[in-house]
Formats: structure tokens, C-alpha cells, sequence
């Protein structure tokens, strides 16, 4: 998992911002290299990609590399996908606009 600073419900000036907690990791399938959305519940279980119906394990490592992460917007409820490097950045949802903060739950 990647370090962030502790978990605050005070987000000083920035009140309309929403914090919410990573959901889901985009990894890559070993075989066809195309995404395959899982979660860090999925660790030591099997997976199966969508394209090419490769059965491959749920590993940390996997977790670690994967491209991109998600949540769900507070709003919506929509699907945010974004990158890691966006951890505890600011980012909008492209369906309703609202303003909302990821942070990494370990």
C-alpha cells in the first residue's frame, strides 16, 4: 500500500471537498496485458480477465503495480477512477461535479 498521512475529518478550507477511501485496483492480466478491475479483498483468490478469460492469482505485488485505482463518488455513487499519484488530491466527478479527496485505507 502506499503512504499517506493519517486520516482527518477536518479538511480546513477546502469543506466542500468530500474524503473517501480507495475501493478497487485496475491491474493488468499476465496474459493480455489488458485491465482487470479487483479489490484488495480479492488477495490469494483467483481472477479471471474479461478479454481473454485468463485465470490468474490476486497477489500484493499486483496490487502494487496496478494502474490505476477507484472509488465511488459520495454523490452519485459513480465509478472514480483515477492514478495513484492522485492519492489525497483533490479530483471531480466527471457525472456530477463533485468536488472529492481519495485517501489509501490499509
Amino acid at each position: 500500500e502506499t503512504a499517506v498521512e493519517p486520516w482527518s475529518e477536518e479538511i480546513s478550507e477546502r469543506s466542500e471537498v468530500v474524503v473517501v477511501s480507495v475501493q478497487g485496483y485496475c491491474v493488468t492480466c499476465p496474459e493480455c496485458l489488458h485491465e482487470v478491475d479487483t479489490d484488495k479483498h480479492n488477495i490469494g483468490k483467483r481472477e479471471v480477465c474479461g478479454h481473454c478469460d485468463h485465470e490468474f492469482a490476486v497477489t500484493a505485488e499486483l496490487l502494487r503495480e496496478a494502474t490505476h485505482l477507484t472509488a465511488d463518488c459520495p454523490s452519485c455513487h459513480g465509478r472514480l477512477r483515477f492514478r495513484r499519484e492522485q492519492l489525497q488530491q483533490t479530483i471531480q466527478c466527471p457525472l456530477c461535479d463533485t468536488q472529492t479527496e481519495i485517501r489509501m485505507i490499509v
